[in-house]
């Protein structure tokens, strides 16, 4: 709780200091001056193009997760509810990604994305391609399948876990009634358990401008390709590589504050 709340104030404050360079320290900025990180920051904001890509960027990520994400979280919860055939095994292969470690996958995904695919491509095709992550047109798209591929094991489980307690009696009304599993699926195991999908989706509302898409397991601070860079990622990385001086903390602190006033009446509003 100390940590957790002292660090978020001391991020406040930050975003109303100064690196005063005469004296190598932190300064409140004065009142006369109390907004001039908040207008840096909306400034670069204006002219920066890799900040504003990177913001639809984030965007785009948190769109791609909720439709496609949550799609096939509740597609593939329903499949394993259901007790269809393989579905232990694909309960396994879902969660195995929630268990491994991170830079692991990361590494076995490169591999499977760089080597494995222009291989399978050419051997039945005879064609050539590069890489997904070394080509710059499907760069972005590989990294988000890596990301819905890794993200929606754990919410698969705890949606099946969620029918799971579903009355009996009412899917043995439904049947009766010759509901189709289709309909089962959309008209009464879904709303039933949607307490459980809108914390999901309240979640990952909450830090669409925090998520890094996971660019700094496969690049560190370096990734080069502006393209692919999320406003998360753009934080994450600009802190990392400001480890040796404070000076572009009060920068960083604003921009965050910024973004965070920005998702929390979305957040409500969601």
């Amino acid at each position: 709780m100390i940590f957790y709340i002292g660090v978020n104030l001391n991020s406040f404050a930050l975003a109303f200091q100064t690196f005063d360079y005469q004296n190598e320290g932190l300064k409140f900025v004065g009142f006369d001056n109390l907004f001039a990180n908040f207008i840096n920051v909306f400034n670069e904001i204006m002219e920066k193009q890799y900040i504003q890509t990177a913001l639809k960027n984030s965007i785009v990520l948190y769109l791609i997760s909720l439709l496609v994400g949550t799609t096939l979280a509740l597609l593939f919860s329903y499949y394993i509810y259901k007790k269809a055939r393989f579905s232990k095994i694909f309960q396994i292969i879902l969660f195995l990604p929630s268990i491994i470690s991170g830079i692991t996958m990361v590494i076995i995904y490169k591999y499977f994305a760089e080597i494995s695919i222009p291989e399978l491509i050419y051997k039945f095709t005879g064609g050539e391609i590069e890489g997904l992550l070394s080509n710059p047109n499907t760069e972005f798209a590989a990294i988000v399948f890596f990301n819905i591929w890794v993200g929606f094991g754990v919410s698969t489980l705890i949606y099946s876990s969620a029918m799971s307690g579903i009355s009996p009696e009412i899917e043995e009304a439904a049947m009766m009634d010759g509901i189709t599993p289709l309909k089962e699926f959309f008209l009464i195991d879904v709303p039933l358990i949607a307490p459980t999908v809108s914390v999901f989706i309240i979640s990952s509302t909450a830090t669409i401008f925090m998520n890094q898409m996971s660019l700094f397991s496969f690049y560190g601070a370096n990734a080069s390709n502006y393209d692919i860079w999320t406003i998360g990622y753009y934080m994450y990385s600009g802190i990392s590589s400001s480890t040796t001086t404070l000076a572009d903390y009060p920068y960083y602190a604003a921009f965050g504050l910024l973004f965070t006033f920005i998702t929390i009446p979305i957040t409500l509003l969601i």
